[in-house]
């Protein structure tokens, strides 16, 4: 926990691995970190799937998890959240061709939860168009954005700029809670998968990353 103090930001990305993409150890010491103040860039195909229904997935990641489905695009659905700066506001992202040699990619699916806000859903050419897929929280303490796909999905520049604008958002005032009562969470399609596990995925454990936030660096 020290060593992460040490950092404005830590960049957390699982892939594309599921079944304990992250250990019970490294979740609690995430939920230690934003806790004490740390910011959060989460990244992962499948840590809804394997934190359902936990305390790690709402109030960490601030999502809940519907189920999993192909996803192969991106849609801009907040173009005034600075997440959102220098997207233009019919922005579309197809997402890359699977480095990891897996054809289809199916990531979860999932709704963000009320006190957060959705900046990216899934675009036309993906299952579930509409779902959340980039959810932003922020608080007087900490931020965390949450990318509920492999963030090297997405092409070089348009993943350059989207990391830029989250590293930059961290170094924000945080933005006035998202009113609750015009929460809408999205209602999965019922043609979901219904596969046991997510397709395009491999089990290995990812390794982290962490990194200084662009203009702040180290404490």
């Amino acid at each position: 926990m020290d060593e992460l103090l040490e950092y404005d930001a830590v960049v957390w990305s699982t892939g594309a691995y599921w079944d304990d993409s992250i250990s019970e150890e490294d979740a609690a010491l995430l939920s230690k970190y934003i806790e004490l103040g740390g910011n959060l860039l989460l990244s992962g195909a499948s840590i809804g799937f394997d934190w359902d229904h936990t305390d790690f997935l709402t109030d960490v990641a601030h999502a809940d998890y519907l189920t999993f489905a192909e996803q192969n695009d991106l849609e801009l659905a907040l173009p005034d959240h600075p997440i959102a700066t220098d997207f233009p506001e019919s922005t579309i992202i197809a997402f890359t061709e699977a480095v990891s040699g897996t054809e289809d990619l199916e990531p979860d699916v999932i709704n963000n939860t009320a006190n957060a806000r959705v900046i990216f859903q899934r675009g036309p050419d993906s299952e579930q168009p509409g779902a959340a897929a980039v959810v932003a929280y922020e608080d007087d303490r900490s931020k965390v954005a949450y990318l509920a796909f492999p963030i090297y999905s997405l092409p070089i520049e348009e993943r350059d700029l989207l990391v830029e604008n989250i590293m930059k958002w961290f170094t924000r005032k945080p933005l006035p809670l998202p009113d609750e009562a015009d929460y809408q969470p999205f209602e999965p399609s019922p043609e979901g998968t219904a596969e046991p596990t997510p397709e395009g995925t491999a089990e290995p454990t990812a390794e982290p990353t962490a990194e200084p936030t662009q203009e702040s660096g180290q404490n």
